[in-house]
């Protein structure tokens, strides 16, 4: 990428988490880098997330933008104490009041919220003119539990408006998600930690390779794959060594708003 000098990438734990992943493996080519990702975010929180980082760096036409969006079943807020909370999927919410999740946030929101995320960030570096993608961690006709869409949701309004728009806008065909369990079945696999007896439920770093490799070709480079084996030295058979291990690594010093 000798055209480009600044890399800023965006998503939720798919694009960074406990060691590293499709974001890191391309960032290593760039003179300049910051993850922008936090785990459990939603499409709030990243779209948030892209304009600060493009108002704070003056993101221009020389710089790359790469962009995982994340599922629709996430509420992102700030609370009182100016924390993004960024909890995953909303039923799961250790924060929220089980009031609101039950009874007053919708599926619906989720899906209208993430075509206003996605459109904002399109027509915002489409108008920087910054070479861009936008991509997704899972299939946004699923909920976070894998689950279709229930036929009810499936007729509304803003439903049958915000998904097609989605579907014919943006190039969604595949996902990091349903790419990492077909990796899984070609002898990639996942990592296992002592925590809690099994496996993490994440992408480990050679099926974030194959997806670079796969879905983004043009930032691929031969190197990753030593790259890879000097990272995979630091895994260890507990996840809380291993996400230690990383965190001088992948842990750039990002000033953001607060």
């Amino acid at each position: 990428m000798d055209n480009y000098k600044r890399l800023y990438t965006f998503g939720c734990s798919f694009t960074k988490y406990k060691w590293p992943t499709w974001a890191d493996f391309i960032g290593s080519q760039f003179e300049v880098y910051e993850n922008w990702g936090q785990p459990g975010a939603g499409n709030l929180f990243i779209a948030t997330q892209v304009y600060e980082c493009c108002q704070r760096n003056c993101v221009g036409t020389e710089d790359v933008v790469l962009v995982m969006l994340s599922s629709t079943n996430r509420f992102d807020i700030i609370n009182r104490n100016s924390t993004f909370l960024t909890e995953g999927n909303i039923y799961n919410s250790i924060n929220l009041p089980k009031d609101f999740v039950e009874n007053v946030w919708s599926e619906e929101f989720g899906i209208y919220l993430t075509w206003f995320a996605a459109n904002s960030i399109k027509k915002l570096l489409d108008g920087i003119g910054c070479k861009y993608k936008i991509m997704t961690a899972f299939d946004l006709t699923k909920l976070d539990d894998d689950s279709l869409m229930t036929d009810d949701l499936l007729i509304k309004g803003r439903v049958i408006h915000t998904l097609h728009n989605l579907r014919t806008e943006f190039d969604f065909n595949d996902n990091l998600n349903d790419f990492s369990k077909v990796m899984l079945k070609e002898g990639h696999s996942y990592y296992n930690f002592l925590e809690q007896g099994g496996k993490d439920d994440h992408p480990s770093m050679s099926i974030h390779l194959e997806w670079v490799k796969t879905h983004l070709p043009e930032f691929y480079n031969e190197k990753m794959l030593e790259l890879m084996k000097k990272w995979n030295s630091h895994i260890r058979p507990s996840a809380i060594a291993t996400e230690k291990n990383f965190n001088s690594i992948l842990n750039k010093n990002t000033t953001k708003f607060t």
